[in-house]
Order: structure tokens, then C-alpha cells, then sequence
């Protein structure tokens, strides 16, 4: 498998922030990414070239390149447009600003902030410290416990199922499952994923805390929380055929559900998608300008584990590109 490549583009601030970045460069070539350095001004077309090729640009924050990018420098503003135009032309972004050890949000330029690109925290100059970018740079997924794992044996659906998961970047432990349930519970009914009269198994494991409902005549879902920190909702997947922008909807609300579950210490959660099981079709619906359709012939289930971590406040706001990320995803192999 081709490694990827990642060119790093920084400025020369001080002795200390340069070593800085050659170490994190050493980390990322370390643990398989093929990293090249910016060699800085007056080598515009060769970085130019590297922007362009490589996989990923990492922008390093510091004082310099917010002052470089916001304009207040005269420096290489050329290569800082350049970086603006990857931006607009990217999906995800292929830019990924990287904040090392002793930096802040704030020294990124103004067109890195928001919306307009994630952002990778580096707490420390370690294999650990780097492991969420790597998990992005390398297109890792990280380990899920789904639906079928956590709940008792003997729960049988009785539709194919759409089930999303938020999975820790950095696991820790949920203490006072016995409360978890209850909130659970509660949450649910007050997110409209229960009925106010629905019948729910209420319960926890060594391993998960869950609500479903167990009412035949109402739709099968429910909320779980693993002990390492994941959380877990699901609901039916409405009708014979996918249609991606109901369903995504459906999971931008349901991202923020989990959100809303208080748990100690969360950190950045990484979406993942399911659809459990797959059956054949009861018709297949002509396809529309506003969304496509699917025919759900494939047989077992499709499961795509999460990959991009984001800090919470991120996917509040952006629960509605992300569901829609998420959607696609999906339904690629159910498309004909």
C-alpha cells in the first residue's frame, strides 16, 4: 500500500519552533507517512508542486504563519493563497492545520478557523500525540463495538436498522453505569427517539449501558454507552430505499443526541455509520432530481468505521455536513 504523502508548511519563528516541526515531521515519517518540509521563500514553485501532489498539506500554527496568512507579513503571501484555493476545492478538506505543543487555535490564520478546516491538536511531541492525525493522515478506523456486540442475545430487529456510533479518539472509563441508564432513558423520550408511552429495556453489562424499546407495535431503537466512552443510537431505516438526504437528517439529530449524553472527560469522538441487516427490497423507487435511491439487495450488513475525529462543539455545528458525509458513505454500496 502507498504510504501518503504529506507536505508540512510552516514559517521560521524561532530556533525551538523549527525544531519542533522537524520532530513532529520525524513522527509522522516514523510511523508511515511520507513527509516532505517546506523549504520556505524563494522556492514558491517548487512548493507550489508539493501542494498540489501531495495528499495532505499540514499548516504547523504559529505566530508567524497567522501574521503570513492574514497579511500582515509581506513573506511568501503567494504560497498562502495557494493554500486558500486547496480549500475551495477539497472535500474533505485535503488542508489539516496542525497546533503543536506550547501554540493555540489563535495563531492560525483567519481562513483556517471555523468551518473552513478541521483542526488537529497535538498535545505532545509523542507517538501518542500524533495519533489522531495519523489516524486521519492514514485513513484508520477506529475500533467499534456495534449494536449486535452490545446488546443482550435474542434482540432481533424486525427492519433493517441505521445505527450511529461516536467513538472516542482517547478511551476512558464511564463509571455509575446505573445512572447512565436512566439518562438514557430520559434523553430519549426527550429527543422524540422514544414515544412518551413507549416500553424500553432498561439495563447494563460489565461492558454497556443501554435503552430500547421492546414494544412490538412501536419501531425498534435505542441509545447505548460502552464503558470506554462510545455512545451508540439507533433507529429503522424509513422504507424499502435509502434516500440520503431524509436519512441524513435523521442522523444529524441523532449525532446530536449522543452529543447530549453526559459523560465524564470527552474528548474528540470520531462518527461511524451502520446498516444491520440488509434485506432484498419490497420495491426500488425511480431516482430524483433532490436525492438518490437504492435497492437494498446486498446481503448482511454494511458497517463503516469511524476514521476523523472532531471536538464536540465541532460536531454540534457541523452535524449536518457530517450526517451527510456519513450518509454517502453508506450508501455507496447499495448504489446501482
Amino acid at each position: 500500500m502507498t504510504p501518503p504523502r504529506a507536505f508540512i508548511s510552516y514559517t521560521r519563528d524561532t530556533d525551538q519552533h523549527c525544531a519542533a516541526v522537524r520532530r513532529f515531521a520525524a513522527l509522522l515519517r516514523e510511523n508511515g507517512v511520507d513527509v516532505e518540509l517546506d523549504q520556505g521563500a524563494g522556492e514558491y514553485a517548487w512548493a507550489l508542486k508539493n501542494l498540489t501532489e501531495a495528499d495532505f498539506v499540514i499548516v504547523v500554527a504559529s505566530e508567524g504563519y497567522r501574521r503570513l496568512g492574514d497579511g500582515a507579513d509581506l513573506g511568501d503571501q503567494a504560497e498562502a493563497s495557494a493554500l486558500r484555493d486547496l480549500l475551495q476545492g477539497d472535500r474533505p478538506p485535503k488542508l489539516l492545520p496542525a497546533i503543536l505543543p506550547g501554540r493555540k487555535i489563535g495563531d492560525l490564520p483567519a481562513f483556517l478557523h471555523g468551518h473552513s478546516a478541521d483542526q488537529f491538536l497535538v498535545p505532545a511531541l509523542t507517538a501518542d500525540g500524533v495519533d489522531h492525525l495519523l489516524r486521519h493522515l492514514t485513513r484508520q478506523s477506529l475500533a467499534v463495538s456495534w449494536r449486535s456486540e452490545l446488546l443482550p442475545q435474542g434482540y432481533q430487529p424486525q427492519r433493517p436498522l441505521v445505527e450511529v456510533h461516536l467513538v472516542p479518539a482517547a478511551r476512558h472509563g464511564v463509571p455509575e453505569f446505573e445512572r447512565t441508564c436512566d439518562e438514557l432513558a430520559t434523553l430519549g423520550r426527550a429527543d422524540g427517539l422514544f414515544s412518551p408511552t413507549q416500553s424500553l429495556s432498561v439495563g447494563s453489562s460489565e461492558d454497556a449501558a443501554w435503552a430500547f424499546s421492546t414494544d412490538s407495535r412501536a419501531e425498534d431503537c435505542g441509545l447505548a454507552v460502552v464503558r470506554d466512552g462510545q455512545r451508540t443510537c439507533w433507529f429503522p431505516l424509513p422504507g424499502a430505499v435509502l434516500d440520503q438526504e431524509g436519512l441524513a437528517r435523521q442522523v444529524a439529530v441523532r449525532l446530536r443526541t449522543l452529543l447530549a449524553i453526559s459523560l465524564p472527560g470527552s474528548g474528540h469522538l470520531a462518527p461511524g455509520i451502520g446498516l444491520d441487516p440488509v434485506t432484498a427490497t419490497t420495491g426500488i423507487a425511480e431516482a430524483s432530481a433532490h436525492h438518490a435511491t437504492f435497492s437494498l439487495t446486498s446481503p448482511g450488513r454494511i458497517r463503516i468505521g469511524p476514521e476523523e475525529a472532531f471536538a464536540p462543539e465541532e460536531l454540534h455545528r457541523g452535524a449536518g455536513a457530517i450526517a451527510e458525509e456519513l450518509v454517502a458513505r453508506l450508501a455507496a454500496p447499495l448504489e446501482r
